[in-house]
């Protein structure tokens, strides 16, 4: 069960990164 939420948590930090880096060379 706490294999699951590291996981989910893991690639949701994942995905806010990949977001970040989009909006970063939107930005430049």
């Amino acid at each position: 069960m706490r294999r699951m939420l590291i996981i989910l948590f893991y690639m949701r930090s994942i995905k806010c990164r990949e977001v970040w880096k989009s909006r970063e060379e939107n930005l430049i």
